[in-house]
């Protein structure tokens, strides 16, 4: 027997707190200066939340989650340098994923300006990857 949408909800809230909360504690740790350990978690944190957040129909949660997954996954792969405006980004977005799945548990969900905002500067920040590598 499967779960009800209420305990799929329940659970993605769940650990979509552990996660978002994991998300933050990277950030703290990083201080601005990335060890490839740091990265690798911030990418595997990002990318559940993003599957997860998906999977329950949270997609603006999932897009955010999905911006700061590709921004340390282009770092990973040296693709895009680990420079003010990556680190500005990932300090913006981090919070935004917290808030974001604080908000699923208050039933605000008014999410759309914070994400045209962070996603026009995920896009200029994966632009300057993709110009790299052309």
């Amino acid at each position: 027997m499967g779960l009800s949408k209420l305990e799929i909800m329940e659970l993605f809230l769940v650990e979509g707190f552990d996660h978002a909360r994991s998300l933050a504690e990277c950030l703290n740790r990083m201080e601005g200066h990335p060890t490839d350990e740091i990265l690798e978690e911030i990418h595997v944190h990002a990318h559940t939340i993003k599957g997860a957040a998906a999977m329950v129909g949270f997609m603006n949660t999932s897009h955010v989650a999905r911006f700061i997954d590709r921004v340390v996954l282009e770092i990973i792969e040296k693709k895009l340098p680990f420079d003010d405006e990556a680190h500005g980004f990932l300090q913006e977005a981090i919070p935004i994923v917290n808030r974001f799945i604080r908000n699923i548990t208050l039933g605000e969900l008014n999410e759309a300006i914070i994400l045209k905002d962070i996603a026009s500067k995920y896009d200029r920040i994966i632009s300057k990857a993709e110009t790299s590598h052309a």
